[in-house]
């Protein structure tokens, strides 16, 4: 691996820890009252249910990597993010234990991406909109999905100001 792809992976994740920490920092004071009624516009997402999407979507970013090395190219789901939140009912669990979960989630997530070799970094499967997925780009697409969901769940949390 190149000194810059070196560079690039590290800093990635070191955004998914500190991410983390972020989204720790948010929720520290958000009652789960506020949680679950301040919406991202009129049929947008609760800061509850934008918690639950990123820690669901650290588990389908871990089983498609895992997919990717164990596999020939494999093809990757699509998923309709509004029908799990409605499906999983994300605004009816606990803020408190959705943010353990994500802690539980990124840990996991992190371990399984510091342990890819330094030859396997290219290796990579198929999204159905997005084509040719490497794991680079995986870790990538993770670390600026975080970052996508704080500034959303910043902009709904000022509603409360």
């Amino acid at each position: 691996m190149t000194p810059d792809l070196l560079y690039v992976r590290d800093k990635h994740l070191q955004m998914l820890e500190k991410t983390l920490q972020t989204w720790h920092s948010i929720l520290a004071h958000v009652s789960q009252e506020t949680a679950t009624t301040l919406r991202d516009g009129t049929d947008g997402w609760t800061s509850l249910e934008i918690l639950c999407h990123v820690h669901e979507f650290d588990l389908i970013f871990l089983q498609r990597a895992q997919s990717v090395l164990g596999g020939e190219t494999p093809t990757f789901a699509s998923y309709d993010v509004d029908a799990l939140a409605r499906e999983r009912d994300y605004n009816a669990r606990d803020l408190r234990q959705a943010l353990a979960a994500l802690d539980e989630s990124r840990a996991v997530l992190l371990t399984f991406y510091r342990a890819v070799a330094d030859d396997q970094w290219g290796m990579a499967g198929l999204h159905p909109e997005y084509g040719e997925q490497t794991l680079m780009k995986m870790l990538v697409q993770a670390a600026h999905h975080n970052i996508d969901h704080i500034e959303q769940m910043t902009r709904v949390l000022a509603q409360a100001s």
